[in-house]
C-alpha cells in the first residue's frame, strides 16, 4: 500500500493506488475521493492550496 495522500476538497485521507479521481495542477498530482471534490478543486484550486494565512483576497494590513 502506498503513503496515503490527502484529498484538499473534503480532507479525507486516501489510497494513491485506489483513488477514482485525480488531476494534475501546475505539475502537480492531486487526488480526490470523487469526481464532486475534483470537479470543484478544478474549477477553484486556488480556494483549496491557499494556506490559512495566504487565503486569495486577503491583505496583511
Amino acid at each position: 500500500m502506498a503513503e496515503r495522500v490527502l484529498d484538499v476538497v473534503c480532507k479525507m485521507m486516501l489510497d494513491p493506488d485506489t483513488v477514482p479521481a485525480a488531476t494534475t495542477y501546475e505539475n502537480e498530482v492531486y487526488y480526490f475521493c470523487g469526481p464532486p471534490c475534483q470537479v470543484a478543486f478544478e474549477e477553484h484550486p486556488e480556494r483549496y492550496l491557499a494556506t490559512d494565512h495566504e487565503r486569495p483576497g486577503e491583505s496583511d494590513g
